[in-house]
């Protein structure tokens, strides 16, 4: 399955706008801060992926894709 133009367009502008709306949500913390905070997330996500069913935590990478670690 591909995605016309129109569609590839679509979800340009929609990865777009959800960066936008993390780089406002996250503005408060520097660079270091984020990359900490990042970082902790990422080692709870596995340690509960561990403990839970891995299917419950599908979410965004920080490039805006979906990963299923």
């Amino acid at each position: 399955m591909t995605a016309t133009e129109d569609g590839r367009e679509y979800l340009n502008g929609l990865e777009e706008e959800l960066n936008r709306q993390e780089d406002i949500l996250f503005s408060a913390l520097t660079e270091e801060e984020k990359e900490i905070l990042y970082n902790m997330l990422e080692r709870l996500l596995t340690s509960w992926k561990e403990s839970f069913d891995p299917s419950l935590f599908n979410h965004r990478n920080r490039k805006g894709g979906k990963t299923d670690v």
